[in-house]
């Protein structure tokens, strides 16, 4: 694969064929140190070069210490036989196949080398395209950008579906993902490529089946190539005639929204990879990892907790357990109480092996703790993605269940019939998918475990309006005659929420009165009175209608969100609130500093606004000290980034914010953004 002989011309313009090896040209002593430089030509280097270059021909073309002269030497040799000799000799043509594969395995061995890649790389791929462009599909697709744009190999590949009518592969769509200069792949896709590129083909393959669709267009590919040796003066072109659909925006979009929602579900164990360097198969860092990623490549480990879970529930739907027995192997002896931090951990854990626990932090229960109550459930029964915070019905939902034990257990006991009530009214009268549904009978059964108790309630329920305060009395009415008595402790706690709701105080035995059922039971408060009409209390409001406008009410997520959010529980435990979820974060917004009111950034809401201007602060921010400046201002740190970035995009054309476990802040961005 070389040229040996005199008086070689130069492909264009004069001189001579710099690779020619002329055997009249004098060769010394082997120089390992001499460096040969760029564009070298065998008829200007010195002997001890010559004799270099001829020692790495004869020992295989596999030194990998060898001077890179020495393999561009070789490597003009390749070009000028594939892109000159091919055109009009068909010994040469021939020989394609067998330059591609030289220079395939001369990839393997000198692919560090940028250079060296880069002309590779590109000439490889137009050997494929002469040999067929078939053949351009039938090895793997690459993994990087090679050269200054997207590989020929992607740009035939996706050109070929699209004329076909078939779906572009995952495997190539990551490909043209990882190697178009114009698609951007954040921090945690760079970080961790592995599972950033299984949890990429997961999504894809859910999104689009067998592949992307692509429609042609009138732009076709023009394959361009510039050969490295100097006996060419022009590029190389061929026309292709296949569409050039990689160019087109709509696919690069969908692309990049894909790669987006990836790296924002795995920015978390990134994060900890940063941290920590690679953690292996730790459960710690496989409860960081998406679900959907976890459930495609479960560790062995998770296998087992998965197992162990299993026991404990038999073949119950859920349980109640003592929290150590989940708690104990992440629980260090001298705590009573997980950290927020740890809790998570353990709670996306449990998720990932199929089980649900109620308290859970990111619904807004208090943190697991010796010697208290946890319930298990099994989530295995829901279709679709576990929830990862609660929707607006579900909030709505436990706020009245939460209530309602607060009254059924005030008697000292809740018995089967309030049991099933309680469940069905609530269930019924929220819109609440398979997956709510299981979470919300587990959360009963460990209300029951532990009857709540009305500590911080006042300030809380006050966020109510006159409507729904009188509605939830109604309704908690109905639950106390669930059993067909109402007992004098649970009258005492009607009385004692009536006044937290800010109800009248005899408000209680007139509801009690209008609202006992038709076949009697034991009296309560003052009189008799006749049954309510099925389904409806006699003060007029049912509880499927009060549940109903819980949900549809636009206030129901910071109403439901704050109204239990005790900072210490005083008794029992904490109720349903949204550990820093989207109610939390209405909590907070109205704390939102005054001067968010005074200077309103254009196109961002109060909270955002003030964010961004505290952002000014510093010029560069810790990620933990970034999310506590998020959570003191009621945002989602990394939604925040996103909306922000977007804003800046939209006015400057840039992002105001980069990086991952430091944050950098532009001043020069910032200062466009600024009211």
């Amino acid at each position: 694969m070389v040229y040996r002989g005199s008086g070689l011309p130069a492909v264009h313009g004069a001189g001579l064929e710099p690779c020619l090896l002329d055997p009249a040209e004098p060769v010394g002593e082997v120089d390992a140190a001499f460096e040969l430089g760029y564009w070298p030509s065998y008829q200007r280097i010195p002997p001890a070069a010559r004799a270099s270059l001829l020692q790495w021909l004869a020992r295989g073309r596999k030194d990998p210490q060898v001077d890179p002269g020495c393999l561009f030497l070789f490597f003009y040799g390749l070009e000028r036989r594939a892109l000159h000799d091919a055109e009009h000799d068909p010994a040469a043509r021939a020989e394609l196949p067998e330059l591609l594969a030289e220079i395939e395995r001369l990839l393997g061995i000198y692919g560090g080398h940028r250079s060296f890649r880069g002309y590779a790389s590109a000439f490889a791929e137009l050997l494929r395209y002469d040999l067929g462009a078939e053949a351009m599909r039938e090895g793997p697709p690459p993994r990087q950008r090679a050269g200054a744009g997207l590989p020929l190999s992607v740009r035939i590949t996706a050109a070929t579906c699209a004329l076909r009518g078939e779906g572009l592969p995952a495997e190539w769509a990551l490909s043209w993902l990882r190697c178009d200069p114009e698609l951007k792949l954040r921090t945690p896709a760079r970080r961790c490529p592995e599972e950033f590129g299984r949890l990429f083909l997961l999504r894809y393959r859910a999104a689009f089946g067998e592949g992307l669709k692509l429609k042609p267009c009138k732009r076709v590919i023009a394959v361009r190539y510039r050969p490295a040796s100097p006996s060419f003066d022009q590029e190389v072109e061929r026309k292709t005639g296949f569409p050039d659909v990689c160019a087109l925006v709509a696919p690069r979009r969908k692309l990049q929204e894909l790669a987006d929602g990836c790296a924002e579900a795995l920015s978390a164990y990134s994060r900890r990879v940063g941290r920590e360097g690679e953690p292996g198969f730790a459960l710690e860092a496989t409860a960081l990892l998406p679900a959907d990623l976890v459930a495609e490549h479960p560790s062995g480990e998770l296998l087992m907790l998965r197992e162990s879970l299993a026991a404990k529930l038999g073949e119950q739907g859920h349980a109640v357990l003592a929290a150590e027995e989940a708690v104990e192997p992440w629980l260090p002896a001298a705590s009573e109480r997980l950290k927020k931090r740890e809790g998570s951990q353990l709670l996306r854990l449990v998720g990932h092996a199929g089980f649900g626990v109620e308290p859970d932090l990111r619904f807004g229960g208090p943190a697991l703790q010796r010697g208290k109550p946890m319930a298990l459930f099994r989530l295995d029964a829901a279709d679709g993605p576990a929830h990862q915070s609660p929707t607006a019905a579900y909030q709505a939902a436990a706020l009245l269940l939460h209530l309602s034990v607060m009254i059924s257990a005030a008697d000292g006991a809740v018995s089967s019939v309030e049991e099933e009530r309680l469940e069905a009214h609530l269930a019924s009268g929220l819109h609440l998918d398979a997956e709510e549904r299981l979470r919300l009978r587990a959360h009963l059964s460990w209300l029951l475990a532990d009857p709540p108790g009305t500590a911080g309630l006042k300030r809380r329920l006050g966020a109510l309006d006159a409507e729904q305060r009188r509605g939830i009395g109604a309704f908690l009415v109905e639950v106390a005659w669930a059993d067909g008595k109402v007992e004098a402790g649970e009258v005492r706690m009607l009385e004692k929420v009536y006044g937290l709701l800010q109800l009248p105080a005899d408000q209680v035995h007139e509801d009690l009165h209008a609202g006992r059922p038709v076949d009697g039971g034991a009296e309560a408060g003052r009189g008799g009175g006749a049954p309510a009409p099925a389904g409806r209390s006699r003060s007029g409001l049912d509880a499927k209608a009060l549940a109903r406008k819980l949900e549809e009410t636009a206030a129901v997520s910071s109403l439901l969100s704050g109204i239990f959010a005790e900072e210490e529980p005083e008794a029992g435990h904490a109720s349903p609130a949204l550990g820093g979820g989207a109610g939390a974060a209405a909590e907070a917004q109205a704390k939102a500093p005054a001067q968010a009111a005074e200077e309103a950034v254009p196109g961002l809401d109060p909270a955002h606004g003030a964010l961004l201007l505290r952002l000014g602060e510093r010029g560069c921010w810790p990620r933990e000290d970034y999310e506590a400046l998020a959570e003191e201002l009621g945002v989602f740190p990394d939604g925040a980034l996103d909306r922000i970035n977007e804003l800046a995009f939209e006015r400057c054309d840039e992002a105001l914010i980069e990086g991952d476990d430091a944050l950098e802040v532009h001043p020069h961005v910032l200062e466009q953004l600024r009211p």
